[in-house]
Formats: structure tokens, sequence, C-alpha cells
């Protein structure tokens, strides 16, 4: 989803949940969950492992 989407490029930027939600005025709760689908749908079990593939298989802004 696009909000999943949104959760996987601030992870990548580094930040944890809480500062996720604060970001997205959601509960850490929701961006948990959210976390969890992303594992599932991506087939990764750690946060590592979902960054390395983020940065292989999602779009990426350009940068001119």
């Amino acid at each position: 989803s696009a909000r999943e989407l949104e959760i996987i490029e601030l992870l990548v930027k580094g930040l944890i949940s809480k500062e996720i939600a604060e970001v997205l005025n959601i509960s850490k709760n929701t961006v948990e969950n959210h976390k969890q689908n992303i594992y599932f749908k991506t087939g990764t079990k750690k946060i590592n492992e979902l960054i390395t593939f983020a940065n292989r298989y999602l779009p990426r802004p350009s940068a001119h």
C-alpha cells in the first residue's frame, strides 16, 4: 500500500517505529502492524533484509 511504501522509505532513512509514528501522525502499534505486513509481503524477516530488498527492488526518487 502507499502507507507501507512511506514506512519503508522512512525505515531506509534509519527511523525507528516511534519516530515513524510521530512523522506520519499514527500510533506506534499501527507502524508495527504495517512493518509485519511489509515483512510478509517482501519475504524478509529483519530490518537489514528489508533495507536490502528496498534498495534493490523499489523505485527511488531521482536526485536530479
